[in-house]
């Protein structure tokens, strides 16, 4: 519980006679839609503060028990619903798991007398969603509700000194991490349409938008790898990959990809979505620092490459001994 609570709320709870109950608040998904659940046995009407919606009993809402101290030690628990059965369908399906729709999308239960007016409520848990089992040959939910305090226990604030960058996401802007990298890498998606499927259809597929002649490859990999695919079309809409290399093909040829994570369904001719380079957050060669920020990379370069190496190994900072790849981005995954 909340160190408080609406008067309102808090008049109702000490009178004694009304019905408490749970709504639980999904979303927005990725298709800005919202699941909403109540833990009574008939359907709630209630405004939260973003207008009315309807909060369903059908698939119900089920709560583990939940546990929060005020010296914010990890606390997460998990929610309990049926699938959907028509008409209803404001609940979670083994295809929506399947397509990571539910992968760290945000949550709120609220806690409120049934009957009560807009906003009387407590919030008693927010936070992202988790893992998400299915039981039951699929007719029952289970997601994990983490909260921030969980999330915030996994962030490290410390730097160690390192030889490469430690800028965790290429892009980043002042604001977004401790060390931003600042790059304004929306000038660097480049659209693409699936022209064919090489021989892994999770990982492998060529394209006519992405040819030799604007795309050239090189001694490094290729000019998208290390680099990030973001899918806008088709069964794995919403996901991102790395990019394991890229052979533009040839004079006029497709690009060819390889993906460096398998995706969750097969890529199809006429999927389309947007690729882009990374950075290998090393201080110059391919896809390094020095390729997009060239002189002025002294200002945007968050590591220490000057330092000696036989001091380095002394002091065992990481990357010394890493051999020189494109490697992976870094950057995290998305499911959506």
């Amino acid at each position: 519980m909340p160190k408080s609570i609406p008067i309102a709320l808090a008049d109702v709870q000490s009178a004694g006679v009304a019905t408490i109950s749970f709504l639980i608040r999904i979303g927005p998904l990725k298709d800005d839609s919202y699941l909403r659940w109540t833990s009574i046995d008939k359907d709630e009407e209630y405004n939260d503060g973003d207008g009315l919606e309807t909060y369903s009993a059908a698939t119900g809402a089920q709560l583990s028990t939940l546990e929060a101290t005020n010296d914010l030690s990890v606390d997460n628990a998990e929610a309990q619903s049926l699938g959907p059965v028509y008409p209803n369908t404001n609940g979670i399906t083994a295809d929506m798991v399947l397509r990571g729709l539910l992968d760290n999308a945000p949550y709120r239960v609220y806690q409120h007398a049934v009957g009560g007016g807009a906003g009387e409520h407590s919030i008693i848990a927010s936070g992202v969603i988790g893992r998400v089992r299915m039981q039951n040959n699929g007719t029952v939910a289970i997601p994990e509700l983490r909260s921030w305090t969980q999330l915030l226990d996994q962030t490290g604030i410390i730097s160690e000194t390192c030889l490469d960058c430690r800028s965790k996401q290429f892009g980043s802007q002042i604001g977004e991490e401790r060390e931003p990298c600042e790059y304004p890498i929306a000038y660097e998606w480049v659209p693409f349409t699936v022209s064919d499927v090489g021989a892994e259809s999770v990982r492998e597929f060529f394209s006519e938008d992405l040819s030799d002649s604007d795309y050239p490859g090189d001694d490094g990999g290729g000019y998208f790898a290390p680099g990030m695919v973001l899918w806008e079309t088709g069964d794995n809409a919403g996901q991102s990959r790395e990019v394991e290399s890229f052979t533009g093909g040839g004079s006029g040829g497709d690009g060819y990809v390889s993906l460096r994570f398998t995706t969750r369904l097969p890529i199809q001719v006429g999927d389309s979505g947007q690729i882009r380079r990374d950075c290998t957050r090393k201080w110059e060669g391919h896809n390094s620092c020095q390729t997009y920020w060239g002189a002025q990379r002294g200002r945007h370069f968050n590591g220490e490459n000057f330092i000696n190496i036989g001091d380095t190994t002394a002091n065992s900072v990481p990357g010394v001994n890493a051999t020189v790849s494109t490697g992976g981005t870094g950057e995290a995954q998305v499911d959506l």
